[in-house]
């Protein structure tokens, strides 16, 4: 339940005149207050990181014991690979056997994945690592049976075995990151989270994780997705303000349907980067948010 994600100390808010305790703000995140209270929890949570991280999955409420659920243990989803040729797989397990037997570098592994990434990418939101700019594809093809290039499926097999073999944080970041590009978002998501809680000040595994959760509000219209995106990149610390960050921060307001907010943080990103194809996407989100069909919120 909603309630038991609320941190542990009493909540209470002011905002425009109305007070806002922790039942409410649980109320909330069950979708079961009215649309005028709800408009004005969220105009709170779009200015509070505090209250956002709450919502992004926090701890219980004060007047609920605190519980703790051990984490599932991995499951291990294999990588999309279709019908790939007995050549492939034979050349991939040659490749996972030789690199297997050399000492882990998810800097080569990562490397190895921006070179893979072929000429579209799957979702809006940035990673960090310095991937190239790629224009998001048309989805022509199901989830099931995602257009993966052969090169991504073979770096992608090998970072997950690195990950198993080895689930430091490192490997876990480059792994997850190799998931959000197969279409492996759920995965990613639980590889980053992972990577996240070994590496508490690393802002860019966090960064990371907010574009997969930007990845799965996309998919599955989710507004809790794009909270937890903001709060993830809320404990970015310097990176908050890397460009990766600033893009995905303006996908995530966006998602919400924040447009005020997605305006600001579209602006704010072409101040870092006025002149990429990335830029012309945040100039092109920012036509949208102005046209006359887009609501005012």
């Amino acid at each position: 339940m909603a309630r038991q994600k609320v941190r542990r100390r009493s909540v209470y808010m002011k905002v425009h005149g109305m007070s806002i305790d922790a039942n409410q703000l649980a109320a909330y995140m069950d979708g079961a207050l009215p649309p005028d209270e709800r408009a004005i929890v969220e105009r709170h949570l779009a200015g509070c990181p505090d209250c956002r991280e709450i919502v992004g999955g926090g701890v219980p409420l004060a007047d609920e014991p605190a519980s703790v659920t051990p984490l599932p243990a991995p499951r291990r989803k294999p990588v999309w690979i279709g019908r790939a040729s007995v050549t492939l797989a034979a050349a991939a397990a040659v490749v996972l056997m030789i690199r297997l037997a050399m000492p882990s570098r998810s800097g080569a592994g990562l490397a190895q994945l921006r070179d893979a990434t072929g000429t579209t990418r799957p979702f809006d939101a940035r990673l960090t690592g310095g991937f190239a700019y790629r224009p998001v594809e048309s989805i022509t093809r199901s989830v099931e049976q995602p257009n993966v290039p052969a090169d991504l499926r073979v770096a992608a097999a090998l970072l997950e075995k690195q990950a198993q073999a080895a689930p430091t944080a490192e490997n876990l970041h480059a792994f997850g990151d190799a998931q959000i590009l197969t279409r492996d978002v759920d995965g990613a998501i639980r590889s980053l989270e992972g990577a996240a809680a070994l590496a508490h000040t690393d802002g860019h595994v966090r960064v990371d994780l907010a574009a997969a959760y930007v990845a799965r509000g996309r998919q599955q219209n989710a507004a809790a997705d794009y909270w937890s995106a903001l709060a993830a990149l809320d404990r970015a610390g310097s990176q908050q303000r890397s460009a990766e960050a600033l893009f995905n921060r303006a996908l995530a307001f966006e998602g919400l349907g924040r447009r005020s907010e997605a305006r600001d943080a579209w602006q704010r990103y072409l101040t870092v980067d006025s002149q990429s194809g990335w830029a012309a996407e945040a100039r092109t989100h920012l036509a949208a948010l102005d046209s006359p069909d887009n609501r005012v919120r």
